[in-house]
């Protein structure tokens, strides 16, 4: 969805910004899908290093959701 979304911007010749401006849940949505990613390095790389570091990551980029989440919820 984010990468369609920011492809079809570029089309419409939107860069940058711009495209934050246009659709500012880009801000959430794109960090989450950086922690679904990082998330599924970690369940494949398993209780090592690597994996622990997956997760951090993960964890890190799904403060905003998350914070949205609280914020929608309250």
């Amino acid at each position: 969805m984010v990468a369609q979304t920011v492809s079809l911007s570029k089309l419409a010749g939107v860069y940058g910004s711009k495209i934050i401006q246009a659709q500012p849940l880009l801000i959430v949505a794109i960090p989450t899908v950086g922690a679904i990613f990082f998330h599924g390095c970690d369940a494949i790389a398993g209780q090592n290093l690597v994996g622990h570091t997956c997760n951090s990551i993960g964890n890190a980029l799904n403060y905003p959701m998350r914070l949205c989440e609280m914020i929608y919820n309250s």
